[in-house]
């Protein structure tokens, strides 16, 4: 798969655990995922959270099939930082 869908970037390792997902049940939970990030990218507190780290622009949504760690660019894109598949 290729690392830069319309919309997202893949940064560091996520690059290639995005290229290495194989389910397409997987990829469209990702992708469900990562469309309501980009629609939906505001800090709301029950689906979207701040993070306190070093960069304060760091944001995370917790499941339902990922755990995924962003920031929004200015150029309306998502840079994505972490991606963890919840469970097992």
């Amino acid at each position: 798969m290729d690392e830069q869908v319309s919309g997202f970037v893949f940064l560091e390792d996520d690059a290639a655990f995005y290229q290495g997902i194989s389910s397409v049940d997987d990829v469209v939970g990702l992708l469900e995922q990562l469309f309501y990030i980009l629609s939906n990218n505001e800090v709301d507190d029950e689906v979207v959270f701040d993070l306190l780290l070093d960069d304060d622009r760091t944001k995370a949504m917790y499941g339902p099939h990922f755990n995924i760690l962003f920031n929004n660019r200015l150029d309306d894109k998502l840079e994505i930082y972490t991606i963890h598949r919840v469970g097992p």
